[in-house]
């Protein structure tokens, strides 16, 4: 009588897993995925640290770019406008 009454529960969940199989499946497939999707998009969102703190570049500017913007004209001193081309001439063609 008492292994009778230790079978039946363990039958019932087996019963109960033999009928939803595939349910439980796609809830363990689906949870799974979301679970990695979070974590993927945790890692990628986090900023990079390669452990080193320095200032922030970028408003850090080295001594050979400055001299390369001080040698910029600005637009209106050049004065060496191109001209087109007189006649007809077609767009598509070099």
């Amino acid at each position: 009588m008492k292994s009778n009454s230790i079978n039946n529960p363990l039958k019932s969940v087996i019963n109960l897993v033999i009928r939803y199989n595939f349910v439980i499946f796609v809830v363990i497939v689906s949870t799974g995925l979301m679970a990695s999707v979070l974590f993927l998009t945790d890692i990628l969102n986090r900023p990079y640290s390669n452990g080193s703190k320095t200032g922030d570049s970028s408003t850090i500017f080295d001594t050979s770019t400055m001299s390369r913007l001080d040698t910029l004209q600005p637009s209106a001193k050049n004065t060496s406008y191109k001209t087109a081309p007189t006649g007809r001439s077609s767009p598509f063609s070099e």
